[in-house]
């Protein structure tokens, strides 16, 4: 369990750096890495996304969202969560707090079940591997797939699991494996970052939606609400800027969210 202080120093590393332009030469060069090695064939299309996610999520009778960690059933930290996902731990100094996140096994038994895919997983083929990992907590799963994503779609992260050996060269395989979430594939198209910045925004709509302190929901009304405005404030200072918004990505992600959160509050 980290302290308060620990949690604020993560928090204000992870920001910081946001406007250094820490990591996005790296996450540029992931982009490369996919566009030099496109698949003829087009993945399908998130469409319908909602009712499809809920389907899922209906099919698993031992679901919950309760805003606590599943592999040691501590409570989430809003701070941890927001530092984790607003940054790669790679592109900052701050403390890890590896406990605050899950475990290495768990990432890489999704990773593994993405890569062994024999086609391209739409979101819901996605959820139903998460739920089975987080043991049905949603909260949980959307954590092991922002992680999980943000590793294979940028090979970031390496300092919080440093046992996952995964590179640059490693994105263009597990990119093959993504769907687009728009009918737009130009050379700009990321579908693995979509992937990403779907579950980082599912996941703190559920999280912190879940946590009862009125802060939280301002953090995610607000701080993920405008996130793409800040990435590209971000991207502008320090001259790197966007090549895709991952705009219907996210939206899609914070409102599937928010109506996930609904739903399972209603049952």
């Amino acid at each position: 369990m980290c302290s308060k202080k620990e949690a604020l120093l993560l928090l204000e590393k992870s920001a910081t750096s946001l406007f250094r332009g820490n990591g996005f030469t790296a996450q540029d060069k992931s982009r490369e890495t996919y566009d030099n090695n496109k698949s003829p064939l087009q993945p399908p299309y998130n469409e319908e996304l909602f009712p499809q996610v809920i389907e899922v999520i209906e099919r698993f009778p031992s679901r919950y969202i309760k805003p606590v960690q599943y592999w040691d059933n501590q409570p989430y930290n809003p701070h941890v969560l927001i530092a984790s996902t607003i940054q790669f731990f790679d592109d900052h100094n701050g403390p890890v707090i590896s406990d605050s996140h899950p475990p290495s096994c768990d990432i890489q038994r999704y990773m593994e079940y993405v890569l062994q895919s024999p086609r391209p997983l739409t979101v819901p083929k996605q959820l139903e591997q998460l739920l089975i990992i987080a043991k049905g907590n949603i909260c949980g799963a959307s954590h092991v797939g922002y992680l999980a994503h943000r590793i294979g779609a940028r090979a970031a992260d390496s300092r919080l699991y440093p046992d996952i050996p995964f590179g640059l060269s490693d994105t263009s395989f597990w990119t093959n494996k993504m769907t687009h979430f728009d009918e737009c594939d130009s050379s700009a198209s990321d579908p693995a970052g979509d992937a990403y910045y779907f579950w980082t925004q599912f996941h703190a709509s559920v999280t912190l939606g879940a946590l009862p302190d009125k802060i939280s929901q301002v953090y995610v009304n607000i701080l993920f609400g405008n996130g793409l405005k800040i990435m590209t404030a971000a991207r502008n200072a320090v001259n790197k800027p966007i090549t895709s918004s991952h705009f219907v990505a996210s939206m899609y992600g914070r409102e599937c969210g928010k109506g996930t959160l609904s739903f399972c509050s209603e049952q």
